[in-house]
Formats: C-alpha cells, sequence, structure tokens
C-alpha cells in the first residue's frame, strides 16, 4: 500500500468535509440524538461506501482507459475546474444561516433544558421541562420547513440592518452544562428571549413585505409568545428557589 497517497488523501478529504454540509447536517442530527454515536456510525458508513464507490468507479475508468497522457489532463483539468467552482460558488444568504443557528438553538436548547431541569431541585422542574421541550419540537420543525423550502433566501430581509444583531443572539454559551442550575437557567432564560427576538424580527418583516403570507407571520407571532411564556416558567422555577431559600433562613 502506498502511505504516502493514503496520508494525502485523508489529508484532502478531511479539509474538503471540514465545515462542509454534510459536517452540519451530522452535527445538526446530533444535537437531538440521545447518544451521539448513532450519528457518528452512519455518519461515517455514509463516507465509506461513497468514497468505496469513487474509488471504484475511478479504478474502472483508469483500467479502461489506461494511464494516457488525455487521461491525466482530464482529471486534472476536472479538479482545477471543481476547485474553482467551491472558490466562487455564492455565499449563503445570512437569513439562512440565522434560520440553521436558529434550528440548532432549538433543538440543542431542548436537550440542555431537559439535562438541567431534571436535576434541578424544584417539585415543577419536571412538569415546565415538558411542556418547553412540546414547544421547541414544533418551532424546530418550522425551520427544517422554512430551511428545505428555501424561504427568504433570495429575499430583501437578508440587506435588513436588524438581522446581523438578533442572528449573533442565536448561541448557548459553552459549557452550559457544567454550570450550577441557576447559572444555567439564566442561559435559558436569555436563549428563550433570543428565539422570541428573532421571531418578532420575521414576522415584523412578513407583516411589512409579505402580507400574502399572514398564517406564517402569524405562526411566529405565536411562537414569540411561546418564548415569553417559557421565559416566564424558568423565571418563576428561580423565584420559587428564592422564596424558598429565604423561608429557610
Amino acid at each position: 500500500m502506498d502511505l504516502t497517497t493514503v496520508v494525502s488523501v485523508f489529508a484532502l478529504v478531511f479539509l474538503a468535509e471540514l465545515g462542509d454540509k454534510t459536517q452540519l447536517v451530522a452535527f445538526s442530527m446530533t444535537a437531538t440524538a440521545r447518544s451521539p454515536w448513532p450519528v457518528f456510525f452512519g455518519a461515517s458508513a455514509a463516507l465509506v461506501f461513497s468514497s468505496l464507490l469513487a474509488a471504484v468507479v475511478g479504478g474502472a475508468a483508469g483500467n479502461a482507459f489506461g494511464e494516457s497522457l488525455a487521461v491525466k489532463l482530464v482529471s486534472a483539468s476536472l479538479f482545477v475546474v471543481f476547485g474553482l467552482m467551491m472558490l466562487v460558488e455564492r455565499e449563503d444568504p445570512p437569513v439562512k444561516k440565522a434560520f440553521l443557528d436558529a434550528l440548532l438553538l432549538e433543538s440543542q436548547g431542548a436537550r440542555l433544558l431537559r439535562r438541567v431541569l431534571a436535576s434541578y431541585p424544584h417539585p415543577d422542574a419536571a412538569h415546565v421541562s415538558r411542556e418547553i421541550s412540546g414547544d421547541e419540537a414544533a418551532h424546530e420543525a418550522l425551520f427544517r420547513f422554512l430551511i428545505k423550502k428555501k424561504r427568504f433566501f433570495s429575499d430583501d430581509i437578508n440587506h435588513d440592518c436588524s438581522l446581523p444583531g438578533v442572528s449573533s443572539e442565536l448561541r448557548i454559551a459553552g459549557g452550559l452544562k457544567d454550570m450550577p442550575p441557576r447559572e444555567a437557567l439564566h442561559e435559558l432564560i436569555r436563549i428563550e428571549q433570543a428565539c422570541g427576538r428573532f421571531y418578532a424580527f420575521l414576522a415584523r418583516h412578513i407583516a411589512d413585505s409579505h402580507q400574502e403570507e399572514a398564517q406564517l407571520g402569524a405562526e411566529l407571532e405565536g411562537m414569540v409568545m411561546e418564548e415569553a411564556r417559557h421565559e416566564r416558567l424558568l423565571a418563576g422555577l428561580i423565584s420559587s428557589e428564592s422564596r424558598s431559600g429565604e423561608a429557610e433562613k
């Protein structure tokens, strides 16, 4: 086996897949799965079989046409063409990135919320966790639909000066799962607020520019209200705990 070829192919494929859509899909699916290992094995198997197909077809082509100069020139030309296509590929519209961030925030945030509230010392924590998780699943489904249908990807919303601000908040603080329960709840409240502001931004855009999509706008407004209710539920757990602590003193 030519070790040099193995190393060079590994480096090229690894760099090509780093940050690729395939990796983002695996990242999103891992965020919603109970364990990362099924996603890892599934994605690995898919990459192995697609690489096997490429190697088999390439080997057959090499055997059929031999190592002539024409074959080498065509191979090199295709490599250059695909490389140039990747370089000049149009950048994803800002709203698509915001949708992907919102989707990830809803799925990963719901998973972290269940983990935090599972050990939170309050009798209503389990009920709050179930109630919020049910809503977040519906929110996640809507954003999967918007991304699949490429809604607003070419819309003037991408030039709205408010979009960078609201989308920059669609993130989760590092180490949330290791935070003390009370601090983690405050971060979860911030996440609910960030999602609510983004949904309100989208609803306003629809009301201003897409009156024909009033149903989608109403759905987003309903999600804003749900996020505000989630915020109150989480804040209620904190204030109830504070009152209990004061009563014990």
